[in-house]
């Protein structure tokens, strides 16, 4: 009996699922990602070895710092992808991606990413570290800043220590 119920049940929403009007889906958004930031994110994403920055580059060779920007800003799975893509901008492209790293200082949301800023201190060019530890020490993120320049190799950095 109850199984007759089903059946005619599902019989009846085919029926109006033939009968009904469609609707008009739009086309899905262009995405701005290339071939070359598709590589990119696959490689980001790898979990066995370790790829270099260099290597990362090279798949996105006209605009390294905008791919690996965009990978930060609109990825979150996998989560490594990010946070790799974060390591490079301060190992590789700290001075063409400043903006971006003080905007990490900034946020109160991006605790990790200001994270790999202050365990890269030593590899961001010390003009441009003095700059971004300066607005970070006045953000949402100031305690952890503050540690990381008091214990900071280079003494432009420990200078700002309060």
């Amino acid at each position: 009996m109850v199984w007759s119920l089903v059946l005619a049940c599902l019989a009846g929403c085919k029926k109006r699922e033939a009968e009904s009007v469609p609707v008009p889906v739009p086309a899905p958004a262009v995405q701005a990602a290339g071939q070359g930031e598709d590589a990119l994110l696959r490689a980001l994403s790898v979990r066995d070895g370790e790829p270099t920055c260099a290597s990362f580059a090279a798949l996105v060779p006209d605009d390294p710092v905008g791919a690996l920007i965009r990978v930060v800003d609109t990825v979150e799975l996998p989560p490594v992808a990010p946070m790799r893509a974060a390591q490079c901008l301060v190992a590789a492209h700290a001075e063409a991606a400043e903006a971006t790293l003080t905007r990490w200082m900034t946020e109160p949301g991006s605790e990790g990413y200001v994270r790999v800023v202050l365990a890269g201190w030593d590899q961001i060019p010390t003009p441009v570290a003095v700059r971004i530890a300066t607005v970070g020490l006045a953000g949402p993120h100031a305690g952890l800043v503050q540690a990381s320049v008091r214990a900071a190799v280079a003494p432009e950095l420990r200078a700002l220590a309060p």
